[in-house]
């Protein structure tokens, strides 16, 4: 709920001004946990299955952040275009595909 409301109150404020900047700090908290090194290492495992689930994580000492783990990001492969490969495969043996008669089978494994 305070989230909503804070979001109504970006479109009227200048994110330069002050009360921009304390707003914008107000939603990365809200979105990105903080917790403390010793913790990380302690629940190393949980911290890793919450990342994998796509919450970022913010690790600090002596309240500095020094760490955070996040999801990687995701690259987008292009969609294979019908037709980029065309003269690209060499077909050594024109033969390749046709079936094998009993006796070359009996030649082949003996």
């Amino acid at each position: 709920m305070a989230v909503r409301n804070s979001v109504r109150r970006v479109d009227n404020v200048d994110s330069g001004t002050r009360a921009g900047i304390k707003l914008d700090n107000m939603l990365y908290d809200y979105l990105v946990k903080t917790v403390t090194a010793a913790y990380a290492k302690a629940n190393l495992g949980e911290l890793l299955e919450r990342v994998v689930q796509g919450e970022r994580i913010l690790i600090s000492r002596y309240n500095k952040p020094v760490a955070e783990l996040s999801p990687p990001k995701q690259e987008e492969r292009p969609k294979p275009k019908f037709g980029t490969g065309k003269g690209k495969v060499k077909i050594l043996d024109p033969n390749w595909a046709k079936p094998m008669t009993d006796d070359e089978i009996e030649e082949m494994f003996g």
